[in-house]
């Protein structure tokens, strides 16, 4: 019996990971968790300790000394998912612009409908994609250099952490 519910679980477990094994997994699996979302993920946001935690630090970098006051924060989120955070970290702070990415598409709407229901859709845009797209000459959005990157609750869910590291720091002025 024990061996039985050990075959359980172990089999369990390869069947919910096995979406990494395949060519575009991550980006199915995310999909489906995106179709998830709930709308009110931007009401619960705010409310969070890593949303606070974030927000302090991110003002601490808008009162850095020696940073033209005149130009705004320009932040990369990879891993945004809906924009609950980068969102209302707009509607907060008035001189943050943030581009975010994400492997699922219909976060990245979700995110473009907050940006417009918070009147802060000039300064916020998204891209659908992953790694590959960090360094896509294609897209405007990584053509450019940012202030800041943030990666939140992401590094757990990538195939290649340190990859995705230096990926990230080359967006980095």
């Amino acid at each position: 019996e024990f061996f039985q519910a050990s075959n359980f679980v172990r089999d369990r477990i390869l069947k919910d990971w096995d979406f990494m094994e395949t060519p575009q997994g991550f980006r199915d699996q995310y999909e489906k968790i995106g179709a998830t979302h709930d709308a009110r993920v931007i009401d619960w946001s705010p409310g969070e300790p890593r949303y606070a935690a974030l927000r302090t630090w991110l003002n601490k970098q808008l009162k850095a000394e020696g940073r033209e006051a005149e130009q705004p924060l320009n932040v990369l989120d990879y891993g945004c998912a809906h924009g609950g955070y980068a969102i209302n970290l707009l509607a907060e702070l008035p001189d943050l612009r943030i581009t975010g990415i994400d492997l699922d598409s219909h976060g990245i709407e979700m995110a473009y409908q907050f940006a417009t229901n918070k009147n802060v859709a000039p300064r916020w845009r998204g891209v659908v994609g992953g790694q590959d797209r960090l360094s896509d000459p294609t897209l405007p959005e990584m053509t450019e250099m940012y202030d800041a990157v943030i990666a939140q609750e992401v590094m757990e869910h990538v195939a290649d952490p340190a990859s995705l590291l230096k990926a990230l720091e080359a967006r980095v002025r």
